[in-house]
C-alpha cells in the first residue's frame, strides 16, 4: 500500500519535471538524471534551481528534499 502511494507521487514528480521542459534520462527513488537542453552551466544551474523551487512549492511535493548532486557537460552511455 505504501509502495503504491510512493510510486504515484514519484510518477507525478517525473511528470512535473517533463511539464517544466526537462527530459528525464533516468529516474529512481534515489536519483533523477535529467537533460536541460541548456548549453552553459550558468543557464542550466538557474533552470534547475527554478524547477526545484517550483516543484517544492506544490503541496504534494513540499516535504521532498531535492538537491543537485552532479552536473555533467556531456553524458555518454556505453
Amino acid at each position: 500500500m505504501i509502495h503504491r502511494l510512493m510510486m504515484k507521487v514519484f510518477y507525478q514528480l517525473i511528470a512535473r519535471w517533463k511539464r517544466l521542459g526537462a527530459n528525464v534520462i533516468y529516474a529512481s527513488f534515489n536519483s533523477i538524471i535529467i537533460e536541460t537542453k541548456k548549453f552553459t552551466y550558468k543557464n542550466s544551474s538557474a533552470y534547475i534551481h527554478h524547477c526545484i523551487e517550483t516543484i517544492c512549492k506544490q503541496p504534494l511535493f513540499e516535504y521532498l528534499t531535492l538537491k543537485v548532486g552532479n552536473v555533467w557537460d556531456c553524458l555518454l552511455w556505453y
